[in-house]
C-alpha cells in the first residue's frame, strides 16, 4: 500500500547505482496524483558493453525517468575512505591537506585518484575533523563512460556512506533526541553491507564489504565484518556505538535481525527503507531483495552530500552549463520585459552583453585546462594495462587494513609496483610483530616476509616495539 507522503520529494534528482551485472534507479514520478518513488533494479542478462547500455537507455525510456539530473550513487566498498584529524580550521588550508593526505595514502599521480571530503566538525583546538574518499580515477571514469554511452550525463557522484546519511536525516528529520547518540546505521543490500557510524548527528566513520550470494542471508564472517566496523570506530574514536538501527533488503533484514540483536549486544531497531516515503506502483516486491536507502536518501538529501568523485573538469562543465543555461533565462526573460520598458532594460541589456563577453573570455581562459583534460584521457588509456596487473595499490592497502590486529599501528606504508613492500610503525609487543608476520605469511599477496628491525621505545609511559617489516609482493 502506499504509505502517506511527508516529504518534500519536488526537484529532486534520479539516482543511479551501477555495479557487476546490475543497474539501479530511483526518481520521483510525478502524475496527476501525488508524486512517489520508482524505484527499479535491472540486472544485465549480457556482458557484451553495447548491450549494457542499450539495456541503461531502455530502462530510462521505459520507466519515464528524467534526465536532467542524474547523480551516480557509487558504492562505499570501491573507494577507500578514512576519517583524519587536520591541524587547520580554514578551509583553503585542509583542501589542501586532504590532497597531501590522498597523495600518501594512494601511491598514484594527482590524475590518476579523485579526491572528495567532508568537514566532520572544526574543533576549538584549532583542528578540524575530517571524513575523506579516495577513488581511482580508472573507476569512476568507467562509470561516466557506461553512463554516457547510454545518452546519461552525470552531473554529481556521491559516495554511498552521504548517500544512506541522507536517508537517515530524511527518515529521522521530525525525531528529537535521537542525533545526541552514537549510532551504527546498517545497509543490507543484495552483495554487500554498508556500515555509517553516525556521531552525534553528523557522519563520521564508514566502512562496508562485500558477501556473497551463496552467504545469504547470513554467516559468521558477515557477523564478523559487522562486528569489526563497530569495533574499530569505538577504538579509534574511544567512542561507543549507543543504538544500531537495521534496514535494506526487507527479506534479509528480517532474517538477520534476530541473530544481530543478540549478538551485538547493543540496541538495535529496524526501520524499513521506504519508511515516510510514498510508493510508485509495483514497487514494493522489489524491496525484498534489494535496497534502495541510499538511492532514496541521495535523491531527498542531494544537498547534503559533500563528497562529489565527478571529475574536476566535469565538475567545471557542469557549473558552466548551469552558467549558460541560467543566463539564456535571464536574457530571455530581458527580451520579454523590454517590449513593455525598452529604455529602462536597455541599460540592462547592454550590461549582461559585457558579461557574456566576460563570461566568453572566462571560457577561452579554461581552454589549457580542456587540452590538459584531452592530455589525461590518452594517459589514461597508456596506463590501462598496467592498472589492470593485480595487485594494484589499492589491493594491498585494502589488505593490509583486513589483516592488521588491533595495536599495530604505522607510521610508513612504502609500496613500489610489482616489487616490494616496506612496512614500519610500533606494536605492543614483539610478540605482536612475530604473529603480524605470520598473518601476512599467510596473505596471498605477500611473500619473504622479513623484519629489518624492532625496537623497544617508551611512549606515555607505555612500552611498545618500533618494527620495520619488509616483503615481497606476490602477483595474484
Amino acid at each position: 500500500m502506499a504509505k502517506k507522503n511527508k516529504l518534500n520529494l519536488k526537484g529532486a534528482p534520479v539516482s543511479v547505482e551501477l555495479y557487476n551485472d546490475f543497474i539501479k534507479v530511483a526518481g520521483i514520478i510525478f502524475s496527476k496524483k501525488e508524486p512517489a518513488f520508482r524505484l527499479v533494479k535491472k540486472e544485465f542478462f549480457s556482458r557484451e558493453s553495447e548491450v549494457i547500455l542499450k539495456e541503461i537507455a531502455n530502462l530510462f525510456k521505459t520507466h519515464k525517468f528524467p534526465i536532467g539530473r542524474i547523480y551516480l550513487n557509487v558504492p562505499r566498498h570501491l573507494i577507500m575512505a578514512r576519517s583524519a584529524r587536520l591541524p587547520s580550521t580554514n578551509d583553503d588550508e585542509i583542501k589542501s591537506m586532504v590532497e597531501m593526505e590522498s597523495a600518501r595514502q594512494m601511491p598514484y599521480r594527482d590524475e590518476d585518484i579523485i579526491v572528495g571530503y567532508r568537514i566532520i566538525e572544526k574543533l576549538k583546538d584549532g583542528y578540524s575533523d575530517v571524513l575523506m574518499a579516495i577513488a581511482q580515477a580508472s573507476t569512476i571514469n568507467l562509470f561516466i563512460k557506461t553512463l554516457k554511452g547510454a545518452n546519461l550525463m552525470v552531473k554529481k557522484m556521491v559516495l554511498s556512506s552521504e548517500s544512506l546519511f541522507g536517508w537517515y536525516l530524511a527518515m529521522k528529520e521530525k525525531t528529537k533526541g535521537e542525533s545526541k547518540n552514537n549510532i551504527a546505521l546498517i545497509n543490507v543490500d543484495s552483495t554487500y553491507i554498508d556500515v555509517d557510524i553516525i556521531e552525534k548527528g553528523k557522519l563520521a566513520f564508514t566502512r562496508a564489504f562485500t558477501y556473497s550470494k551463496v552467504e545469504m542471508p547470513f554467516n559468521k564472517d558477515t557477523l564478523d565484518e559487522i562486528k569489526q566496523s563497530i569495533e574499530t570506530y569505538q577504538k579509534e574514536k574511544k567512542s561507543t556505538v549507543e543504538k544500531v538501527i537495521i534496514t535494506g533488503a526487507r527479506n534479509i533484514v528480517k532474517a538477520i535481525e534476530p541473530v544481530l540483536r543478540e549478538e551485538l549486544g547493543i540496541p538495535l531497531e529496524v526501520i524499513d527503507q521506504s519508511k515516510n516515503i510514498t510508493l510508485d506502483k509495483n514497487v514494493e516486491a522489489s524491496l525484498g531483495d534489494t535496497s534502495f536507502a541510499g538511492l532514496v536518501g541521495l535523491c531527498l538529501k542531494d544537498k547534503e552530500m559533500e563528497i562529489n568523485l565527478l571529475p574536476v573538469n566535469m565538475i567545471e562543465d557542469n557549473e558552466l552549463a548551469v552558467l549558460k543555461k541560467n543566463l539564456s533565462k535571464t536574457l530571455i526573460l530581458l527580451s520579454c520585459v523590454a517590449l513593455i520598458f525598452f529604455t529602462i532594460i536597455a541599460k540592462k541589456i547592454f550590461d549582461k552583453s559585457r558579461y557574456l563577453g566576460l563570461l566568453n573570455s572566462k571560457i577561452k581562459t579554461m581552454e589549457p585546462k580542456v587540452k590538459k583534460a584531452k592530455r589525461m584521457r590518452e594517459d589514461i588509456r597508456i596506463i590501462k594495462n598496467v592498472v589492470q596487473k593485480k595487485p594494484l595499490a589499492i589491493d594491498v592497502v585494502a589488505e593490509i587494513y583486513k589483516v592488521t590486529p588491533g595495536g599495530v599501528t604505522f607510521n610508513l606504508i612504502d609500496y613500489e609496483s610489482d616489487r616490494s613492500l616496506a612496512l614500519r610503525g610500533t606494536a605492543p609487543s614483539l610478540d605482536a610483530v612475530i604473529k603480524f608476520i605470520t598473518i601476512l605469511e599467510k596473505s596471498q599477496y605477500f611473500e619473504n616476509v622479513k623484519v629489518k628491525y624492532t625496537a623497544k621505545r617508551s611512549i606515555s609511559g607505555s612500552q611498545v616495539t618500533e618494527f620495520e617489516i619488509i616483503c615481497q609482493l606476490s602477483r595474484v
